[in-house]
């Protein structure tokens, strides 16, 4: 992975992509457990739809490519105005490939070189405690 790209968001390495400053390392988790997090941008003022716009490039790529992403949802913050993202994959070696498309990389490395963040995103990894996903 391309460090440069991620730089602005506050990765330093390419460790630091999956473990930011105030996350769990996944890398404790099992190999084969599925992988769930939440991502959260904060986009500058005036800047949020072109944030969009770059990561609708990754939802679509998700979508045509990734059968290991069980989950993949963007949505926006009505208070705030954040851009959130649900994703669940089915192993870390989903979630790790995921991060390695050309799509993700991209986008990513446009949100840095744009400057369209406020700040750091946020990504939390998460493990299911109780609730169901869709109710049939």
């Amino acid at each position: 992975m391309n460090q440069a790209l991620f730089v602005g968001l506050g990765v330093q390495n390419d460790s630091d992509l999956i473990t930011n400053r105030n996350i769990i390392n996944p890398a404790k988790m099992a190999e084969n457990e599925a992988v769930t997090l939440i991502a959260i941008l904060s986009p500058k003022p005036g800047k949020k739809e072109r944030v969009v716009e770059l990561m609708r490039k990754i939802v679509d790529g998700v979508i045509a490519n990734e059968m290991g992403a069980l989950q993949y949802e963007m949505f926006e913050d009505l208070k705030t105005h954040e851009i959130c993202f649900v994703e669940k994959y089915a192993d870390g070696a989903a979630q790790k490939f995921h991060e390695n498309t050309q799509y993700f990389k991209e986008s990513i490395g446009a949100l840095v070189q744009e400057d369209l963040l406020s700040k750091d995103y946020e990504l939390r990894f998460c493990k299911t405690l109780a609730g169901f996903q869709v109710r049939r």
